[in-house]
């Protein structure tokens, strides 16, 4: 049984959050009336809730890729693996920004493989965790790496796992949700237990934000409208 925080303590439940969610972020006829994405104007008009532009710069990254399927000679291929091998070893240590480089590299050898992007996006959040601040690029770049590979490798729940993590680190914790949920659904028999706490973990960050944004809203309406 997948256990979530709140009282969505089964597969069912569990489900439909996720359902609820992707029907509001692609507002779609599935979602009810009253869960509705709500943005308006001042003249109380709804507007188009627009994409991710890092995720849409993302798929036009993996669509250059994948139309590279075919091309990649064999000894780029072994360079690459090379590449790799370097990567994870200083992935290993910890050495964040040298493993960028490695797996960049082994992507310029063979853009095709989904996992350079997924260990690049890794260590774009390792460096991130170790850089002091709220660094905001390195974040957007993981994300660009998970949402490639996703792409690449469309039934691989590692990919599912990364673009997850990238989302959940940038505050984007439904969407976080659905992409940790889409993993679980790939190997439903017997789902990682990193999937299955993720999604735990993002669910709890969401509804956390939400219920401040829900506190802070009757705050201010127990202000009234300023002077």
């Amino acid at each position: 049984m997948l256990l979530l925080p709140d009282g969505h303590n089964s597969e069912e439940e569990a489900k439909a959050y996720i359902k609820k969610i992707q029907a509001q972020k692609k507002g779609t006829s599935q979602a009810p009336k009253s869960t509705k994405p709500d943005v308006k104007d001042d003249d109380d008009k709804e507007k188009e809730i627009p994409l991710d532009k890092t995720e849409e710069e993302a798929k036009q990254v993996a669509s250059r890729a994948m139309a590279k399927t075919g091309q990649v000679s064999e000894a780029d291929k072994e360079k690459a693996l090379e590449c790799k091998a370097r990567g994870n070893a200083l992935f290993g240590k910890k050495e964040w920004q040298g493993a960028i480089e490695a797996y960049t590299e082994a992507i310029a050898n063979n853009p095709t493989e989904a996992t350079f992007y997924s260990n690049r996006s890794a260590s774009y959040i390792g460096k991130a965790h170790t850089s002091g601040v709220e660094d905001v690029s390195t974040l957007e770049a993981a994300l660009i790496d998970a949402v490639v590979a996703r792409h690449l490798k469309p039934d691989w729940p590692k990919a599912c796992f990364r673009l997850a993590v990238a989302r959940m680190e940038l505050g984007r914790y439904e969407d976080a949700a659905v992409a940790a949920w889409e993993g679980i659904q790939m190997d439903s028999e017997d789902p990682s237990d990193e999937l299955k706490r993720l999604l735990q973990k993002c669910v709890k960050k969401g509804k956390k934000v939400h219920q401040e944004q829900v506190s802070q809203k009757k705050d201010q309406s127990k202000k009234g409208p300023k002077q």
